[in-house]
């Protein structure tokens, strides 16, 4: 639905996504993975019945907060994914609701025709349920599958922007009630 090519301070908040499979695709190819300073920032969004990509990115800081993930996968055709993690990402997840996932919260894509990866980064806080080994999978199996190398204990870009979290327990409910278009606007000449 959302292919992002290249880009600056691209935010996406309080939309409802929903019934889609490859939804969010941020620089898609190895013809775009260069270092950039590509800022993409997720939050408030409802992700309902969606299969994968959510979003799936290269070379590009992406923080994802408050947001709800339901219904994630397909179990009878594409079990999906929430986040794809690719070469070059730095990658802030903090304070996001995961329900109903058939696969896997994460996938990582490390593999790239580029000799030279930069290893992706991942920090994560406050999100249900926690990202733990259980949920992560890897599409390519190298010397970099060992979650662990991935994982940062503190942020791993600096966010140019004031936010503030809210409590994970009360994001479902929250965002599913806020997100997106609820009443029709009417326009007057």
């Amino acid at each position: 639905a959302i292919d992002i090519t290249s880009g600056q301070n691209i935010t996406i908040s309080y939309c409802h996504f929903t019934n889609h499979n490859k939804l969010i695709l941020l620089t898609p190819s190895d013809d775009f993975a260069k270092e950039t300073n590509v800022y993409l920032t997720l939050h408030h969004n409802y992700f309902n019945n969606v299969i994968q990509r959510i979003p799936r990115a290269r070379w590009a800081n992406v923080h994802i907060y408050n947001n709800l993930y339901k219904n994630i996968g397909n179990k009878d055709r594409n079990f999906g994914y929430s986040l794809g993690i690719g070469i070059g990402c730095n990658f802030i997840v903090e304070n996001n609701f995961f329900e109903n996932s058939q696969y896997a919260i994460i996938d990582w894509f490390d593999k790239s025709k580029i000799k030279e990866q930069s290893l992706a980064l991942l920090y994560y806080k406050g999100n249900i349920p926690s990202l733990k080994d259980e949920i992560i999978t890897y599409s390519q199996t190298d010397e970099l599958n060992n979650y662990k190398i991935h994982l940062k204990e503190e942020k791993v870009f600096i966010i140019p922007y004031y936010y503030e979290l809210e409590d994970s327990t009360l994001i479902k409910r929250k965002v599913a009630k806020y997100a997106g278009v609820k009443d029709k606007i009417e326009i007057r000449n």
